[in-house]
């Protein structure tokens, strides 16, 4: 696979600024007031690359359509295959199915969710509840394979299901073998979404040599610039590892936002392996602010980051030919809305939003908004960090471009300078080298944008509440009944005595509660025995032989989902063959009231016992 940097050269002016689209020469000076398109080299000057940052922040991320879909579950065998890195709930993607059982009341799933291999699976949720809910028990299992290359095929598949043999193995690929049995309340929808808390990738750290589990931005980056599998293939000898240690230990960095401790950085999302392999980037290097940059033939990872000045470009070693961009309000903003993707909002799509009512004033009143995706940050407190910096930084519009001695060799993309230069009139004004390119008569082209300290101070961000409370109903739980009693009643039919249990309950507070299920069973065994779904807060269960019984009732909400059951323990049935004269309890009524039942010339008169 070649290199990422193919067809790229030292053009940067679309990852930073945008193209000028409205200019002046003053003095030798060419102004610009929209953008740098004539970043990446003069025009009709020969040049050769030296440094140039290839991609990276303030370039626009975006939100993939797979992601915002990856809690979706989808079917078939020519279906990408995903990779995570970090930490993310998904579903997968249904490779099988097959029915089984007497009355193939048992469903057998094979769902392959991303590729191998991967750290964890944790907890598995049918319809966003989780698996391990009380309803679920005894109507699934779940088996979990993390998609190494010499996993063996799930032995209950082989065994249970002709079509699946010992040579599906999914080798590489991260998947769950799922069975669901049959059960109408439970899963009266049909087939439940499957989704899955994923921990993704194991990648190489080169801080230690090791292969694991990690969330950092600068670890994810190298994996996929390196892999040969889903990634850019790009030969380890090509990586400058030092600075992409040093990126990773930036972004390991503890820092406080929101009055929470965490780490500056971290990288949680999903790749679409069939996307553009330059956007897949661009969003990866959105979760730290990071510059890939190409190098003395070596790809270097930068973290737009605080830095001191290693390089002082004066009159001395400037030639000239300047080219300057002023920027404008277009790309200027007081207001940024952060999209992200919140694990505590079920990994759903979320927005964190960072105002500054100062920055307002001094654009009159004026809100400049802008909305930027971060598809990799799964944190509404580093979300509210990066945007922050965004804003901050996005005060800073001046780019220039000039030429140089090669005594500007001594500085590379990345680094922090000061220019002092009578012709714009800056004295020791800081800037950012973003490209550096060689002519062919020893004089060096450089492109830089205007740094300041003061970008990335994020600040004191306020606590955020990411799930506040609402007052809409859940209906993925019902509550269940209490107060559950059972008595045992003794009547007359007009030909025999019947005994039967009367079961009553307390209604939970659950406006959506639409009906009970009751169940009973002898104490002395395990099956229980279905009686009826009734609306009422009562139900009656006749004909029970004498003997120790077990009672329970659940709620059923409107979308037809459970309660845990509420169980009554040995309710004592006597029965009417235990009474030594029953025609004893029969009672002569001489003078019906309200209330007696007649049935042909027999009254029957309800007495309990």
């Amino acid at each position: 696979m070649p290199p990422l940097a193919v067809g790229i050269g030292a053009v940067v002016a679309s990852a930073w600024v945008g193209g000028a689209v409205l200019g002046a020469t003053i003095a030798g000076v060419t102004i610009g007031l929209a953008g740098a398109a004539f970043i990446g080299g003069l025009a009709g000057a020969a040049v050769s690359m030296i440094g140039s940052a290839l991609i990276g922040f303030p370039s626009e991320p975006g939100i993939s359509e797979y992601a915002q879909g990856a809690l979706l579950n989808r079917a078939g065998n020519v279906e990408p295959i995903p990779v995570i890195y970090g930490s993310r709930r998904v579903g997968g993607c249904r490779v099988f199915m097959g029915a089984r059982g007497d009355n193939n009341e048992y469903l057998d799933i094979v769902m392959a969710v991303c590729e191998g291999t991967i750290s964890n699976f944790h907890t598995v949720y049918f319809n966003d509840i989780p698996s391990t809910d009380a309803r679920f028990e005894n109507l699934h299992d779940i088996r979990k394979y993390w998609g190494t290359d010499d996993q063996a095929a799930d032995s209950l598949l082989v065994s249970n299901q002709p079509d699946w043999t010992t040579n599906h193995r999914l080798r590489g690929v991260a998947y769950l073998g799922i069975w669901l049995k049959w059960d109408q309340n439970t899963f009266s929808g049909g087939l439940p979404a499957i989704t899955v808390d994923t921990d993704g990738q194991k990648i190489f750290d080169p801080r230690d040599s090791t292969t694991k589990f990690s969330n950092n931005p600068a670890l994810c980056i190298r994996d996929y610039l390196t892999n040969t599998r889903y990634g850019r293939g790009i030969p380890a000898d090509m990586i400058d590892d030092d600075y992409f240690q040093s990126a990773a230990n930036y972004c390991d960095e503890n820092v406080t936002v929101g009055g929470v401790v965490q780490k500056r950085y971290t990288c949680d999302g999903i790749i679409d392996v069939d996307g553009d392999a330059m956007a897949n980037m661009n969003n990866l290097l959105s979760s730290c602010r990071g510059m890939l940059v190409f190098s003395g033939g070596r790809y270097r990872l930068i973290i737009d980051k605080p830095g001191v000045a290693t390089f002082a470009f004066t009159e001395n070693n400037i030639t000239g030919s300047w080219n300057i961009s002023l920027g404008t309000k277009k790309n200027m903003f007081n207001r940024i809305r952060g999209r992200f993707f919140n694990p505590e909002k079920s990994w759903a799509m979320d927005i964190a939003v960072v105002d500054s009512a100062d920055l307002r004033a001094q654009d009159n009143g004026v809100v400049l908004e802008k909305q930027i995706d971060l598809p990799f940050t799964a944190n509404i407190n580093t979300t509210k960090q990066i945007t922050t910096i965004n804003l901050n930084q996005s005060r800073q519009q001046i780019v220039c471009q000039f030429t140089a001695f090669l005594a500007g060799l001594r500085c590379e993309v990345g680094d922090v300078v000061t220019i002092t230069h009578s012709t714009p009139g800056w004295s020791a004004k800081k800037f950012r080298v973003l490209d550096i390119s060689l002519k062919n008569d020893d004089e060096v082209i450089v492109a830089a944008r205007e740094y300041a300290d003061s970008v990335y101070d994020f600040g004191t961000i306020a606590a955020s509440d990411s799930a506040p409370d609402t007052n809409l109903p859940d209906l993925s739980t019902a509550k269940p009944p209490t107060g559950l009693t059972a008595a045992e009643e003794i009547y007359h039919t007009t030909n025999e005595f019947v005994t039967k249990l009367n079961v009553s309950w307390t209604p939970p507070a659950d406006a959506f509660v639409s009906s009970y299920d009751v169940e009973y069973k002898l104490a002395s065994v395990s099956d229980w025995t279905y009686a009826t779904n009734t609306k009422a807060s009562f139900a009656i269960i006749e004909f029970l032989a004498p003997g120790a019984y077990d009672i329970r009732v659940r709620s059923i909400n409107t979308i037809l989902v459970p309660s845990i059951w509420a169980i009554l323990n040995n309710v004592s049935i006597i029965g009417v063959g235990m009474i030594a004269d029953p025609t004893n309890y029969q009672e002569t009524i001489t003078n019906p009231g309200m209330g007696d039942v007649y049935v042909g010339e027999d009254i029957i008169h309800p007495t309990h016992y």
